[in-house]
């Protein structure tokens, strides 16, 4: 019998056997527990899927950063450029003005000079009239004391002088020879023809 309770086994034993397989198969893995993590678990196609989503993203991020850096670089040329170019531009219309400025002055200069050269014109053609309208009344003033002869024949190394003081003698008007200032010939028409 020692035998036989040798190979039977305490209860006491077995209890605290089951007890301890019980605690350590509470540790292993259920297959609800398998099913709950493998419903939780990313799948291969989901996980492909996430990745691509994710690289896309990212190169899109990258691709707007991108765009923005080149963005703000040709900006920033473009407004050197165009500071530049105003720059130019500036002085060049700076340069234009002062030419602008001198042409003004130079143009007032010419304005005034014409001014007073049409004041000195109206001046002299005003002082040539009435040169002229004097030099008329003195040759009308003049020819008040003249006296022209017709058909008085010419003879040689004739005294023109002695000869009108006797003609206006025999028609009863005496003259001093001092009263007669010039006395000449004037070629007549038929002188004219004759010589």
């Amino acid at each position: 019998m020692n035998s036989s309770t040798s190979s039977v086994a305490d209860p006491d034993d077995l209890s605290n056997d089951v007890k301890a397989i019980k605690q350590s198969l509470k540790s292993v893995v259920k297959k609800e527990d398998l099913e709950k993590a493998f419903g939780k678990m990313v799948q291969k196609s989901d996980m492909n899927e996430l990745v691509s989503n994710i690289v896309k993203n990212v190169i899109n991020e990258m691709k707007d950063g991108i765009k923005q850096e080149i963005r703000e670089e040709l900006e920033k040329e473009y407004d050197e450029r165009i500071r530049e170019k105003t720059g130019v531009l500036s002085d060049q219309i700076d340069g234009l003005e002062m030419d602008l400025e001198g042409l003004r002055e130079k143009v007032e200069e010419q304005k005034k000079e014409i001014r007073s050269l049409r004041d000195e014109l109206a001046d002299s053609s005003h002082q040539s009239r009435e040169a002229l309208r004097m030099a008329n009344f003195n040759e009308q003033y003049s020819r008040k004391n003249n006296l022209k002869v017709l058909n008085w024949k010419e003879e040689n190394g004739e005294d023109l002088r002695k000869g009108l003081i006797e003609k206006v003698k025999k028609v009863g008007v005496e003259i001093q020879p001092w009263e007669i200032n010039a006395i000449h010939r004037i070629p007549g028409k038929k002188e004219e023809q004759d010589q």
